[in-house]
């Protein structure tokens, strides 16, 4: 018999509040708990679970169960809250810092699994307390979350360290032929992204040139092609800038516009710096510049990290992001986006630019 304290305990909560829409929860649990029934190291693991969770509950079953692994599975806010229950069952939102500051109490806790649209913002914060968290870098569909938590425990359960197991699930993703297979990412506590990069990273030419031009084009969006076409130094006639900035009857050049002929997509491409990186000014800017262009997508680039939004209905919405490693390894940025536009196109399914 295997002492209590050598079992991996997994907690998952499970949360699907009323007015959202509805996700197969029953079916991803299902596949947590036949891949570990079927592992080999079966007996290793001791399964817990919480269904039509609330806040209260997470902390009351964080404490009294004391699990190793946390799986959470449910809805996600592109702002990086996630959906709990409130007393009535209707949606109750929970702030990244709030979740993350209660696994700051939960030593025992040594992996999070949030399969959840938006949720790698949360997966951030937490990582400064758990040695592992994967969040998702956009919205994830069923399908994908369901293989992906199929992948990662069936690793899991024959032994296979975190870190693989995260690229087992994110395969599991690719091999059912679902373009998603990069939206889980892994967040390591203390691994830190290299903050001090070569001083011609601070050089917004030398940032487009040598990583933005070449992650378009490696994402298949040559600057002159059938497919696609850049317009650099694109000008955008601004009636007026709010905030810090106030510009009045005159136009503002953005970096890019790109146009995809082939998903018949338009968007435009702010670039920053090392020195001079994502923010909200420049997220401010972005909005006024799909809102005075009428173009619908936007995205924001630095030598650390890539966002993609949407203008519609008068409000600017983040649609995903993506954390750059290295600016000098473009495969995987370059991958992001392509999948992204693919999304894009398949949801819009239209024969008009969009």
């Amino acid at each position: 018999m295997i002492p209590a304290t050598s079992l991996k305990k997994i907690l998952i909560l499970a949360v699907n509040p009323l007015n959202t829409s509805r996700l197969r929860l029953d079916q991803e649990v299902r596949e947590i708990t036949t891949g570990l029934q079927r592992a080999k190291n079966r007996d290793l693991f001791s399964l817990e679970q919480r269904w039509a969770v609330r806040s209260r509950d997470v902390r009351q079953s964080l404490l009294e169960v004391e699990p190793e692994i946390v799986h959470f599975c449910g809805h996600g806010e592109s702002n990086g809250c996630l959906y709990f229950e409130n007393e009535v069952g209707q949606p109750q939102l929970v702030t990244p810092e709030a979740l993350a500051e209660l696994f700051g109490f939960c030593p025992y806790v040594k992996c999070v699994i949030l399969n959840a649209c938006y949720s790698s913002v949360q997966a951030e914060a937490i990582s400064k307390y758990i040695d592992y968290v994967i969040g998702m870098n956009q919205s994830i569909g069923d399908k994908a979350a369901i293989e992906f938590t199929s992948g990662f425990y069936d690793a899991l359960g024959v032994g296979r360290q975190i870190e693989e197991a995260h690229k087992i699930g994110c395969n599991a993703i690719a091999l059912a032929g679902i373009s998603e297979y990069l939206t889980p990412v892994l967040k390591i506590k203390g691994a830190k992204r290299s903050e001090v990069l070569p001083i011609h990273w601070n050089n917004e030419a030398y940032v487009s040139l040598h990583l933005v031009q070449k992650v378009l084009e490696k994402a298949g969006l040559p600057s002159r092609g059938t497919c696609s076409h850049w317009y650099p130094q694109f000008k955008i006639q601004v009636s007026n800038f709010d905030g810090n900035v106030t510009l009045k009857g005159t136009s503002k050049p953005v970096d890019f516009l790109v146009e995809d002929n082939q998903r018949k997509i338009k968007f435009l491409v702010e670039v920053k710096t090392a020195s001079n990186r994502i923010n909200e000014k420049a997220q401010f800017q972005l909005k006024m510049y799909l809102q005075h262009s009428g173009i619908r997508f936007g995205m924001l680039i630095d030598p650390f990290l890539v966002e993609i939004y949407e203008w519609k209905g008068g409000g600017l919405t983040l649609l995903g992001s993506h954390y750059i490693q290295h600016p000098e390894e473009i495969q995987p940025v370059s991958s992001f986006i392509k999948n992204f536009l693919d999304s894009i196109s398949n949801a819009n399914n239209s024969n008009s630019y969009v």
